[in-house]
């Protein structure tokens, strides 16, 4: 490797600490909690599950089951965790209440924001990431 890239290496280490950068050959398997999704196929393809720890989007055209996979998700959690609770961004403000009965939300174990807007939304879920005792978000 050229001198500036080690160069550049030890800088970004420096700036943000050890280990954000670093050569392939120098990492090590990191093993990551998963929370899987039940659905064997997309486990499967995702490794196991949405990796625990990390910001997952699921987007997707509308009817695409992006409501729908995010219930699961939050249903095997709170079943994982048993005294876990989950925040849900609602920024359509159609929570599907009955679908979430339907398929086994603890709705005393969520809590569901609202936002009026995309800035809003931000805002609030960093509020509620940091610190807040939330499992998942």
């Amino acid at each position: 490797m050229t001198d500036q890239i080690q160069s550049l290496i030890s800088e970004i280490n420096k700036k943000f600490g050890a280990g954000t950068i670093m050569r392939a050959s120098e990492m090590k398997e990191q093993k990551i909690d998963r929370l899987p999704t039940g659905i064997f196929q997309l486990d499967l393809g995702i490794q196991g599950g949405i990796p625990s720890g990390h910001v997952t989007l699921i987007s997707g055209r509308e009817g695409s089951l992006k409501t729908t996979l995010s219930l699961i998700l939050a249903r095997n959690y709170q079943q994982r965790e048993k005294s876990g609770v989950v925040g849900f961004v609602d920024a359509e403000h159609k929570y599907p209440l009955e679908l979430a009965t339907k398929i086994g939300v603890d709705e005393k174990r969520i809590i569901i924001m609202r936002p009026e807007s995309s800035e809003q939304a931000i805002d609030a879920a960093d509020m509620m990431l940091r610190d807040s005792g939330l499992g998942m978000l």
